[in-house]
């Protein structure tokens, strides 16, 4: 994945979250430049940003404990009314449009490339 989609998936990531999680992002991340003095014109990168969390020491108190296992958990919300076959078929009609997209996509790319249009 390119840099420009990275971003994009990020952001599109952290559009999603509650702002409560952002800003605790956001402190933990200034506290991590200054822990390595990293100056504030270059943020860290996403692998750096992720590398420092997983040396954060695990808290125990953010961890929700299952109650009940997760086989009861999943056979208790099962909709008899769900149809698998049709489902099946809608999902295999959905990859089917995603493989055409990427073939359009690819072959794009590649009279791109062959004419020098970037």
């Amino acid at each position: 994945m390119d840099l420009t989609m990275q971003r994009h998936w990020l952001h599109q990531m952290i559009n999603q979250l509650p702002d409560d999680v952002v800003l605790d992002l956001t402190q933990l991340i200034k506290l991590w430049q200054f822990n390595l003095k990293i100056p504030a014109e270059s943020p860290p990168s996403l692998e750096e940003v992720v590398a420092y969390i997983q040396t954060l020491p695990q808290n125990l108190a953010g961890i929700t404990w299952a109650i009940v296992p997760l086989d009861e958990t999943l056979t208790s919300h099962y909709d008899a009314a769900f149809d698998v076959q049709s489902w099946n078929e809608q999902w295999a009609m959905i990859e089917s449009q995603m493989n055409l997209q990427e073939s359009t996509h690819a072959q794009i790319k590649q009279r791109e490339t062959w004419t020098g249009i970037y």
